[in-house]
């Protein structure tokens, strides 16, 4: 296994710091692994001032570990969205990040990404600058919010948030890499800020319920388990007892500590899931109105439509 270390804060740097140790052409902010590396690419772009987009979509011939050396400040932070079978250490501790597919980090922690070798990797990256953060989180949101953050990132003691992939989440990875084709500098500059504002009120939101601490790393691992039965088991809806059982929790226990982790209650999730993919399948253009209101498990379509409108403010008709 080869490891690469990476001493800049600058994505720009990183890439030609790749580069170096793998096989491929660089080309205006583009790295192309060459056959003797792999395949696909890696691409940085410039979104504003202090803030980088770095969207991966390859496979390695090679297993590689890439080791970031801390920093003595946080001069930046870096948000990783992945869907691949990436091990994540932090100090050389492992992390369990088969149910967490999202890390957030600042610049003063050390942390090693093992790649390996001959597995896709489509990874979506967002680094920005302290400087940004601050100037885009102040006055930006309310009051409130602005001090929850700067509480919780603006310092320079190490910095580690792991989320699992959301509808929401699943949602922005699946826009970036729809059709295969590359995106436009405008969209990946939208999909990058909707994404930063989304995890930033998620993380605001977990903030306002510091009960969420006292949930245990078992029953966290195991109530996201549980959320991911849900998603896969969508069109037929697993009774909350098994759902219960499979999680080694009562059923109250499981019913509240599901609802306080994921502000719904298991089958209110279920429910918003259905209908976020049957708002998917409907901005495909595939199917009609009645054909995905069927495939989601409702044979009247005036209650289809009701309940589509109630989630997403607008009729089937009008996606």
């Amino acid at each position: 296994m080869k490891e690469i270390n990476l001493q800049s804060g600058n994505a720009f740097e990183w890439l030609k710091s790749l580069h170096k140790n793998i096989p491929s052409k660089l080309t205006d902010n583009k790295l192309t692994i060459t056959n003797e590396g792999g395949h696909g690419y890696i691409k940085v772009i410039d979104v504003q001032d202090g803030l980088n987009a770095t969207i991966i979509d390859c496979s390695l011939k090679t297993a590689m570990t890439f080791r970031r050396k801390p920093y003595q400040v946080n001069s930046h932070y870096v948000l990783n969205l992945f869907t691949s079978n990436t091990l994540v250490l932090e100090n050389d501790k492992t992390l369990d990040l088969e149910h967490y597919n999202i890390t957030f980090y600042s610049a003063t922690t050390e942390n090693s990404y093992v790649i390996p070798a001959n597995t896709p990797i489509k990874a979506f990256i967002l680094d920005c600058s302290k400087e940004w953060l601050r100037h885009n989180i102040d006055g930006a949101i309310s009051p409130d919010c602005t001090s929850i953050l700067t509480t919780k990132l603006l310092h320079d003691n190490p910095v580690s948030i792991y989320e699992s992939l959301d509808y929401q989440y699943s949602k922005f990875l699946r826009d970036i890499y729809k059709d295969g084709k590359e995106k436009s500098l405008l969209q990946l500059h939208i999909y990058s800020l909707e994404l930063l504002n989304y995890f930033l009120k998620k993380l605001v939101s977990q903030s306002n319920k510091p009960e969420l601490n006292s949930i245990n790393t078992t029953d966290m691992v195991n109530l996201q388990l549980a959320r991911q039965t849900i998603e896969n088991q969508w069109t037929e809806y697993p009774s909350n007892e098994e759902l219960a059982k499979m999680s080694g929790m009562s059923l109250t226990k499981f019913n509240s500590l599901f609802k306080l982790l994921f502000g719904l209650t298991p089958y209110q999730y279920h429910l918003k899931f259905k209908l976020d993919t049957a708002y998917t399948m409907l901005s495909q253009n595939k199917y009609s109105v009645s054909e995905v209101g069927n495939i989601i498990g409702y044979t009247n379509l005036s209650k289809f439509s009701a309940a589509f409108k109630k989630a997403h403010n607008i009729l089937p008709n009008e996606v």
